[in-house]
């Protein structure tokens, strides 16, 4: 029913914006193009067809997603200006549930909210994650799949049964490598997963080809990443590593591009926080070089079935799921930001470890 209204909303709109959470991740920008790429070809195949379609992502989008079908059609801007300006009357919001993903400043956020009620912009949902928290919107979809990326493309492909080709499934690809850790995390839904890669290779594309483009490193990358591997430390039953307000700044001083800082912050997270022995999970905290004031981010990883690193996430402003959670703070000081971190797993450690 629910993807029956969705295809209507799709029909039926004159101006569609698409968007996916600030500082995109190879499911959020896969999942974002994906959905922007399936709705341009069918008004380009109906003639005379009116509709006009938009993708604007808040935040820095790596430079090695350029690759991918669409990327150069992505508005970079505020999603509340491209809203006032654009004017839609459909916003599919993609691999988040609440605005504050969409939107990096909370105040935003809530002028956004402002516009779809006065406008009465449909909105349209489409995520993965836990559901806590999430925006009332006119639909939402959630089949609790291992990414955003499967979510949708089980809607337009095999729902919709629109024609999808190589360089469509490109993105869907990258965005199902990037949050499934190449089938490293447990999925409940493995055989879906699965039959729908196996569409992806059928159709010529290359697992090995694309995890080279997430995992290709340069000398900054190398530098960030020793710096985190200097910084690591064990506190407790859980590896925590971190990047100072002293580095970075140096970092910033050197012209280091933000997609860098970015993406070796997250090959250290996903590859080593969780693997030191003999604590099975931890999280890594840096300075948000794209955040106007003193914001921090960072991020959890668990192995599966141990802990519910969400419990932490949400109380520090983020969420996500049980094993891979992200965060964003304000404090005065990384000490500061470090000292909130710490303290949050002490004083809600046991719920944790029993929502496992």
């Amino acid at each position: 029913m629910k993807n029956i209204l969705l295809f209507d909303y799709i029909k039926q709109s004159k101006r569609i914006l698409i968007t996916s959470h600030f500082s995109p991740d190879p499911d959020s920008i896969g999942s974002a193009l994906y959905v922007y790429n399936m709705i341009k070809s069918d008004i380009d195949r109906s003639e005379g067809d009116q509709r006009e379609i938009r993708v604007c992502i808040e935040g820095l989008i790596p430079s090695e997603f350029s690759f991918l079908k669409g990327f150069s059609d992505i508005t970079h801007t505020l999603l509340v200006d491209c809203v006032k300006e654009y004017e839609p009357d459909l916003l599919i919001m993609l691999d988040g549930n609440n605005l504050k993903r969409f939107s990096k400043l909370e105040e935003q956020a809530s002028e956004i909210l402002q516009l779809i009620s006065t406008k009465s912009i449909k909105t349209v949902t489409i995520d993965h994650h836990l559901e806590d928290g999430r925006d009332d919107v006119d639909i939402f979809i959630n089949n609790k799949r291992s990414s955003t990326c499967e979510e949708v493309y089980g809607i337009f492909t095999r729902d919709f049964g629109w024609e999808t080709d190589k360089s469509d499934m490109e993105p869907i690809l990258f965005g199902i490598l990037g949050d499934t850790g190449r089938f490293l995390y447990k999925n409940g839904f493995h055989r879906e997963t699965f039959d729908t890669v196996s569409d992806m290779l059928d159709a010529g594309l290359s697992i090995e080809e694309l995890q080279g483009r997430m995992n290709s490193l340069s000398l900054a990358h190398i530098k960030i990443i020793g710096e985190l591997m200097k910084n690591l430390q064990q506190k407790d039953d859980y590896n925590y590593s971190y990047l100072s307000d002293e580095f970075t700044e140096k970092l910033v001083e050197e012209n280091i591009a933000q997609d860098i800082y970015g993406s070796a912050y997250h090959l250290f997270m996903d590859n080593y926080i969780r693997s030191i022995e003999p604590n099975k999970w931890g999280f890594v905290l840096i300075p948000d070089m794209t955040a106007p004031r003193k914001y921090y981010k960072g991020s959890f990883r668990a192995i599966s079935d141990l802990i519910d690193t969400t419990i932490f996430a949400k109380l520090l402003g983020g969420g996500g799921h049980k094993p891979a959670s992200g965060f964003k703070i304000e404090a005065q000081s990384f000490q500061a930001a470090l000292d909130i971190v710490h303290q949050t797993i002490v004083d809600n450690r046991v719920e944790a470890y029993a929502n496992k």
